[in-house]
């Protein structure tokens, strides 16, 4: 009976319909947006570096306090860890769904700088970072390089100064990362009998790299409370740091060539070694050829 009113009335059946689209019209500026809720859980991540240590020494000296401090953080549903061969420490802290991810962070920032003093001053001295993060991965991309050209150094290194900051920069990308990544750096394979003829140990020369290691261009040996230093430049290269001063008594200086066995660039090194392991067959073979 109400239907057939309308069926019989055309006309007024019409106007009836453009009002209610006229008044629904009129209405959408005020109507709540509608939006997807959030189907992953936020994640923060704390990542850290352990330089020349084993997994089972990252994990109990920089994941474990880490964790402990970690734990029990507000809205924290569970938490994951890995502990590498390399030194890495790598936590994953998984929040739930209301909990705000800016906050989130902020609170894992806080607690990891609580941390920070039971941890070891060679993770204190690299820095530990602490980023949102998620577990799905965007978009993935292969490097090469024409006809050889480059080597696999080269192009992480290119990817690491000119690609990743760029890419950080997109909104809704968390982070990225570079598979077998490699980075330049050196090593120095000492004399044990050549620095104790010359009353040095390891520390020594640690400490004495670390102050030579100056970002400006001085390179000669000055005077100070201490003796003498040879300041260098870090744009000195490989071929050039054998001659800094280790030690520089009385007029007597004590050249890292001295007691080194061989100063390597990664280019000529073992790639991904860790610090402190050996070296393969063919470099061991150099050394032992330079040292007879």
């Amino acid at each position: 009976m109400f239907v057939e009113f309308f069926i019989r009335r055309p006309v007024f059946a019409t106007v009836c319909a453009l009002l209610i689209i006229l008044a629904g019209a009129a209405v959408i500026p005020t109507l709540p947006i509608a939006q997807f809720p959030d189907l992953a859980p936020p994640r923060v991540g704390v990542s850290s570096f352990y330089i020349g240590a084993s997994a089972q020494t990252v994990e109990s000296a920089v994941t474990i306090p880490l964790e402990q401090q970690i734990n029990g953080a507000e809205g924290m549903k569970y938490i994951t860890s890995t502990s590498g061969n390399d030194g890495s420490s790598n936590i994953t802290a998984t929040f739930d769904l209301n909990r705000d991810p800016d906050l989130a962070t902020v609170d894992i920032q806080n607690r990891v700088n609580t941390a920070q003093a039971r941890l070891p001053s060679a993770v204190k001295a690299i820095g530990i970072t602490t980023v949102k993060t998620s577990q799905n991965f965007v978009f993935g991309a292969a490097v090469i390089s024409d006809n050889n050209k480059y080597n696999t150094l080269f192009m992480s290194n290119y990817l690491d100064v000119f690609v990743r900051d760029s890419l950080k920069r997109i909104p809704g990308v968390a982070d990225v990362i570079i598979f077998g990544e490699r980075k330049y750096s050196m090593r120095l394979w000492l004399d044990p009998v050549r620095m104790a003829g010359r009353g040095l140990t390891a520390p020594d020369v640690v400490n004495a790299l670390a102050e030579q290691n100056a970002g400006r261009p001085g390179k000669e040996c000055h005077r100070n409370k201490h003796g003498h230093e040879n300041q260098r430049s870090g744009d000195d290269g490989a071929s050039n740091l054998g001659g800094g001063c280790c030690r520089c008594f009385a007029g007597v200086v004590f050249a890292l060539s001295d007691m080194a066995l061989n100063v390597f660039n990664d280019d000529d090194s073992v790639v991904h070694n860790q610090s402190g392991g050996e070296c393969d067959p063919e470099q061991r073979q150099r050394i032992d050829g330079e040292t007879e």
